[in-house]
């Protein structure tokens, strides 16, 4: 039974994917993970909304037409509104 569904690639191999069974939505990086997905987001509402305010606290701006990440302010915004996603507690940039 298939339990993942593609929601996003970077197409060099990592995936956010749609977990039917749980509504969770996991990153899979075969080189950065392994083989076993990460729970990232707690659903996919939350995903948007986490995007959504990377945007607005400006962890995720343009600058020179490059898109530019602020990972702490991203770290601490994505832990704040997925408590029960384990990417968050672990990752380290």
């Amino acid at each position: 039974q298939k339990i993942f569904f593609p929601l996003f690639t970077n197409n060099g191999g990592d995936f956010l994917l749609y977990n039917f069974k749980n509504n969770f939505i996991y990153y899979y990086s075969p080189v950065i993970l392994g083989k076993k997905p990460m729970k990232k987001y707690d659903n996919l509402k939350t995903m948007f909304e986490t995007i959504i305010n990377c945007y607005a606290e400006k962890a995720y701006y343009f600058e020179d037409d490059f898109f530019e990440i602020d990972y702490d302010k991203e770290e601490q915004i994505s832990r704040q509104l997925n408590p029960k996603s384990q990417y968050w507690l672990v990752c380290n940039y």
